[in-house]
């Protein structure tokens, strides 16, 4: 026993002095980053060609130290799809920056900035400071696409499942899942924290938004024309390739 702890240990050691040394080898932000005018935040495994696309996540240092990937896939601590996503390179064109500082990108620099469920990651005072630091990168008349869980969305799938266990319903389909009554409340709960929340980390929800209130705070922090659109719709380019979430969300449009 002890020497399997010690096994662990030893790998979790290295693993991390890995991730240590990846951090250091970040590259900084080049000027051939500038070169698109288009800005994909949290970018996740949604990586779109032509854009600079940003996260926070370990997998950019994970992708960053040779064989890594295929080292935590044979611990388990990625399944078969997360390794898929190291194979194919994904994460070689995703630049590492925590979106709660300041970018170092230049002002007025972009026409377009994508941000597809990152807003309700994060508190509102700190969600409304990321919507002014987007006013300050995009250029007069720039746009920006904000996609987020639909509040309104998740309450009428919470009444619409106690609706139907009222009428004699043991399970009833909700949320994307086959849950019990008794499961709609907890699951409802999830849109708005994680069980384990994490604060210095993007994990878990801290907020969520319904269409006026996005609609609102946008329009706080200085946009204009900020109209609510839909599932591949609207104005920004490559709606195809980013949108993916399309029961669940909210996807609203401002110009500065």
């Amino acid at each position: 026993m002890k020497r399997g702890i010690r096994s662990a240990a030893n790998i979790s050691a290295a693993v991390l002095g890995s991730l240590y040394m990846a951090y250091r080898r970040l590259r900084p932000f080049r000027s051939a980053d500038l070169a698109s005018k288009l800005l994909n935040l949290g970018c996740g495994v949604t990586v779109a060609p032509g854009w600079v696309n940003v996260d926070h996540s370990e997998h950019i240092l994970v992708a960053r130290i040779p064989g890594m990937a295929v080292l935590l896939h044979r611990f388990g601590f990625l399944d078969a799809q997360q390794l898929e996503w190291y194979q194919t390179g994904i994460f070689g064109n995703v630049l590492y920056w925590d979106i709660r500082k300041k970018m170092p990108f230049p002002t007025a620099h972009f026409e377009w900035v994508y941000c597809s469920h990152l807003l309700e990651h994060l508190y509102p005072a700190t969600a409304r400071t990321l919507l002014i630091e987007i006013y300050r990168l995009l250029s007069l008349r720039g746009r920006v696409r904000i996609v987020v869980p639909d509040l309104r969305l998740a309450i009428h799938e919470y009444i619409r499942g106690r609706e139907l266990c009222m009428i004699g319903d043991e399970q009833v389909q909700a949320f994307g899942k086959t849950l019990r009554v008794d499961q709609l409340a907890n699951e409802l709960s999830r849109y708005f924290h994680s069980p384990e929340p994490v604060e210095d980390r993007l994990f878990g929800h801290r907020w969520m938004y319904d269409s006026w209130s996005l609609r609102e705070m946008l329009k706080q922090c200085g946009f204009q024309q900020v109209m609510e659109s839909g599932f591949r719709q609207g104005d920004c380019p490559d709606v195809a390739i980013l949108d993916s979430y399309p029961s669940t969300s909210l996807y609203v449009e401002a110009v500065r």
